[in-house]
């Protein structure tokens, strides 16, 4: 784990006991903004699981799409919330990136549970905006999946096209309506342990 700040507080309630995630509207129109600078490897959680459905940790991909409506902004100061019991109950509100450039934040398993961590210095007044990590990415399947010959982001089921590689990795694995079945695998809890374990 790197050096830098973290913020070690559980937090519950944003994870369903069922397969599905639920979403509100405020999750999916918020924009997170932080009030101060916070240095690369600075790591918020743990965000426990409550089950072992590919949605427990697919909430962050449900989310993405190339195009965002930004109805709230939720300004956050991490070093005033260090202490908070409530310190973790912003982090559902953080976007999806839509590609690897705007990305400044990666979420991560450790011993079983869902961290967010910076992966490089964020900025006073700068969104944060979250992605997986490889490890997380490969368990999810995106790392399986092709574009074929093309450099065109196109679904190959419903020939919807994107802009972003993120928002189309989202609906080719979980959003299309087309496909026959939504992410019906399941991990088990010693696959996710033995997969945080592995990290770092």
């Amino acid at each position: 784990m790197s050096s830098g700040l973290m913020m070690d507080h559980s937090f519950r309630s944003i994870w369903t006991g069922e397969s599905k995630f639920l979403q509100h509207p405020a999750d999916l129109y918020t924009t997170v903004v932080v009030t101060r600078s916070i240095p690369a490897g600075t790591c918020f959680g743990p965000c426990v699981l409550q089950n072992t459905f590919y949605d427990t940790i697919a909430f962050i991909a449900q989310k993405s799409c190339d195009k965002r409506a930004k109805s709230y902004m939720f300004r956050l100061d991490p070093e005033a919330m260090r202490n908070s019991a409530l310190v973790l109950s912003w982090l559902r509100l953080v976007q999806a990136a839509r590609n690897g450039q705007e990305q400044n934040t990666e979420a991560f398993l450790k011993a079983g549970q869902l961290y967010v961590r910076t992966i490089r210095d964020i900025r006073p007044e700068e969104e944060l905006l979250v992605w997986y990590d490889q490890e997380l990415s490969h368990l999810l399947g995106f790392t399986d999946m092709s574009r074929g010959s093309s450099e065109e982001l196109k679904c190959a089921r419903c020939n919807q096209v994107f802009n972003n590689e993120f928002p189309f990795l989202a609906h080719c694995r979980f959003l299309c309506k087309s496909r026959q079945t939504h992410g019906a695998a399941r991990f088990t809890s010693k696959s996710m342990w033995k997969l945080g374990n592995n990290a770092e």
